[in-house]
This record gives C-alpha cells, structure tokens and sequence, in this order.
C-alpha cells in the first residue's frame, strides 16, 4: 500500500501563543502533545469510541513533521492571577505573580502537523481530522484556534518563511518537544476526572499530572547537523591555568594536531585513517577527506573585562559525526603535553574541561535557549579566494545586508560569491542564513585585528575578515568557516544580550 499523509492544520486566531515547555520557556514548535490534548478536548464527554480507538491509534505513532510559520518572541510582562493554593495557606495572598511571554505570528499563519498513514487506517484518520475542525485552542486557553484535517498523497509545500522541523532518532540533539506514548490518553482521561473531583465541601484538593509524555528531539530541516566536540583545559606544571596570546591560534592548532596523530598511533588506528581523519592528508595529493578533524584553540570571550587569551583548545569532528573515534582520541589525550615543533618544549598540559564551562557555552550556543541566532567569529575567517582585483580593498569593511537576493555589483558580488562558497564548503545552507556581516576589527572585545592573527603560509595571501552571521533560526555550534577551518581560524560563537 502506497503511504500518504494525515495533515493537520491549525491556526492561531489571535495571532500568538503563550504555550512554555520545559524550564517556563517559551516553547516553539508548539509541541504534539499540546495537538494531542486540543484533540481530546474537542472531543470532550461525547467522545465516542471510534474516537476514542482513533486517538490511541495517534498516541502510538512515530511523532509528526511539524510545519512552523516566522515568529517573534514578544516582551515579558508581569500580570497577577487568582492564587489556586490559597484555602490551603489561611494567610496567603489571593493573587499571585506570572511571568507572561507570547510567540507572535503573522496574520493568517498556520501550523501544520503531518504523519505517514496507509490506506488500512482511513476510519481513524477520518475521525481524527473530524476533531481536528472542532479544536478550539492550542496551548493556552487564550490562545483560540481553529483545526482542519486532511488525507493527502504529498506534503503540502511549505509557506512563505516557514520551518519544517523533523524528529531526529534517539540520541540525536535538537529541540525537545513532549509527544503523546502509549499510555496518554488514559493518563489524560485520569487527569480529567480528579480535576472534577478535587472540590470536596469547602476544601480543594490540588491534583497533580500523571499523564505520560515521550520527549523528542526535533531539528529544523535546514539547521545544522550536530558536530562533537572535545574541550581541554590548558595547564602549566604546576597545575596552574596557562594562558596564550589569541594570535598564536596557529601554532596551537599546530602542536594540537601533532598529539592527536601521535594518539592515534598509539591506538594503533590504521594509516589511511590518521592521514586522513586526523592530519586532513588526502590520498595519494588528492583533496583532503570531509571528515577530517577540526582543531580549534579557543580565546576567552563573552564577559566584559575578559582578556581573550587562549586557554582551552577543542577538538570538533565534521559535522554529522558520530564522535565514537573522537572520544577514543580524547581520552588518549588528557595529561599530554603540547609541546614546540623543533624544540621540543612542553608548553602546556591537556586535561578534561568541565561539561558545564561557562566560556564553552558561548562557542556551543547552548548559553541561548534552543540555540541561537547570532553568531559572531573569534577567530578570523579566511575566504577561499580574492574578493578584489589585485589585493584592493582588502583591509576594507564590508556589509552584506541581504545575502542571496541583494542587488550589487564588483567587489560585493565577488564577496558575496566567496561567502557563499565558504558556507558551502561547512555544509551550511544558504537558505538558513539571513543576514552576513564582514569587517577587520574584532567582534569580541580584546581580540586582534583579523590580519594580525597568525595563519599558515598556505593561506598568508587570503584575505581574513572578522564576520557575524544572523540565521533565520537558532543554531547550535560548534560553528567554523572558511579556508582554516581545520586550524583554528574561522570559529564562530554566539554573543548573549548586550555582546556584539
């Protein structure tokens, strides 16, 4: 039986949404389980059984490809609501604080949630979508909606500016929405009836949720593949932190690489692999491999009085990876020494990083909820190419408002052209980008020139700029771009609220 899909539309009459996930975040997408609970609403206390057998038919299936329109998150304010606990305390206060934060969309904006069904299942798809037309919210109760459902042989294309978010399998990062499981619907129907029952005389009983929920990860389909990654701390012999200059990006990444190879070899990994995966080396002179390792020192950034010195470098597989190999070199690695080509000197010891370092977070984007949108180079990026004739204008600032679609000519075109490769090159779509910035003064406070950082001979004739991208949704890192990506240069980090 050919499969096709029953799709769900749901539209926001008000033009907002105040549901929040897990932490009192904001949530967006809104979650499946949220459809699901609209659906057992509008069924009510005439639910009949074919909906009751349709609506366990839905909690038991793979969750759904969501189609988000544009957003905006809205300012929080403060409001007061009737205090539900406040015959339990004699003395409390009758009204208590909330936080409120809407999720604003355009006029006529529409969410849409489709899954896989096969001919065998028309009975309980027509039923569901016969529901669907009687929802009446989605989230809060003031987020008035309406619902229309259909049987169709392909997804519907999707709207102007709009995201389609896919589930990802198990262990794969994203953003985490609840789904309904086996089980829901009945935990749901509980709820209901001990909320009826939680009056008795002139008590009120407060009822709790025993309804279960899968988490899912769901991934934009044009966001970034996730990207593991290793962190070390830099230490002296004492076990003190050692620092260096954010211009010896270079050499750090250098004498990085060297210790890897060497742990390689001691894990008796074969020879193509170290060439290749570790050192970049393509076979017999060819093109070096796609998943070659990235090793990045990483300065110290995102609060107001910091130096920007170097003392963590990382370790980042392709984006996409498995980071299986990764972790088996990692470990190999903690307590070596990084030490000078020639001579021999050991500079700085390699140990584990802490999973929650605060400078780490702005290089991940995982200080921003659900990622972020703005990221901005620590390091420079070097373009794969010349943006002007000769070497004009090279140390000249340059803004590309508008990335795929802007009208220019000469060297913008040039740049814009060299801008587009670089993201191809790191496996970024165009499509995800809205807006690129490219300048020689450091984005981050404390940081050298773009020029004045160190680079490798095979790139001294490129031209490096400091570059800022805004994407059309968040991201997570880590990000790197252009030609020396794999040596440190190019990595990007994301600025919270008051950072560039």
């Amino acid at each position: 039986m050919t499969d096709r899909w029953l799709v769900i539309n749901v539209r926001l009459l008000h033009g907002s949404f105040h549901g929040r996930g897990d932490g009192g975040q904001p949530e967006w997408p809104p979650s499946p389980a949220r459809l699901f609970q609209a659906l057992v609403a509008s069924a009510g206390r005439r639910r009949t059984d074919a909906e009751s057998a349709a609506l366990g038919w839905l909690e038991a299936q793979s969750a759904p490809v969501i189609d988000a329109p544009p957003r905006c998150a809205g300012t929080r304010r403060r409001t007061y609501v009737p205090n539900n606990d406040a015959d339990q305390h004699p003395d409390g206060a009758s009204r208590m604080l909330k936080v409120v934060q809407a999720t604003h969309l355009d006029d006529g904006a529409t969410l849409r949630y489709s899954w896989k069904v096969s001919a065998a299942d028309d009975a309980k798809a027509g039923a569901l979508t016969s529901l669907a037309r009687r929802v009446r919210a989605l989230g809060w109760g003031i987020d008035m909606a309406i619902g229309h459902g259909e049987v169709v042989e392909t997804l519907p294309p999707l709207g102007e500016g709009a995201v389609r978010w896919l589930p990802q399998p198990s262990g794969v990062p994203g953003q985490a929405l609840r789904a309904p499981r086996a089980g829901t619907l009945a935990g749901l129907d509980t709820d209901h009836r001990a909320a009826q029952q939680r009056i008795e005389g002139a008590t009120q009983t407060l009822t709790g949720r025993s309804a279960p929920f899968d988490r899912v990860a769901y991934r934009g389909e044009h966001d970034l593949p996730p990207r593991p990654i290793r962190v070390f701390k830099l230490l002296n012999d004492e076990g003190g932190t050692c620092s260096f200059w954010p211009t010896r990006v270079r050499d750090l990444a250098a004498m990085l690489r060297h210790q890897a190879h060497h742990a390689a070899k001691r894990a008796d990994w074969d020879p193509r692999t170290i060439g290749g995966y570790v050192c970049g080396h393509g076979d017999n002179g060819g093109p070096p491999p796609a998943n070659r390792l990235s090793y990045l020192p990483i300065p110290s950034i995102g609060y107001q009085y910091t130096d920007g010195l170097i003392r963590r470098v990382a370790i980042a597989e392709a984006p996409g990876g498995d980071g299986r190999r990764l972790e088996e070199m990692a470990d190999r690695l903690v307590g070596q020494w990084l030490t000078c080509e020639g001579r021999g000197d050991s500079i700085a010891m390699l140990a584990q990083a802490e999973p929650d370092d605060r400078v780490l977070r702005y290089y991940l984007g995982s200080h921003a909820d659900r990622g972020a949108t703005v990221w901005a180079s620590v390091t420079p990026v070097v373009l794969p190419g010349f943006n002007a004739r000769g070497r004009r204008n090279q140390h000249q600032h340059r803004i590309i408002p508008d990335l795929v679609d802007g009208d220019c000519s000469g060297h913008a075109r040039k740049t814009r052209k060299l801008v587009l490769k670089t993201l191809a090159e790191a496996g970024i779509s165009a499509d995800l980008v809205a807006e690129v910035w490219l300048q020689k003064v450091p984005l981050w406070p404390n940081l050298p020139r773009a020029e004045k950082t160190d680079r490798p001979a095979y790139l001294q004739d490129r031209p490096p700029f400091h570059v800022r991208l805004r994407f059309k949704q968040p991201v997570h890192g880590p990000i790197t771009l252009g030609a020396g990506r794999f040596v440190g240069l190019g990595t990007f980090a994301a600025p919270s609220r008051g950072d560039p």
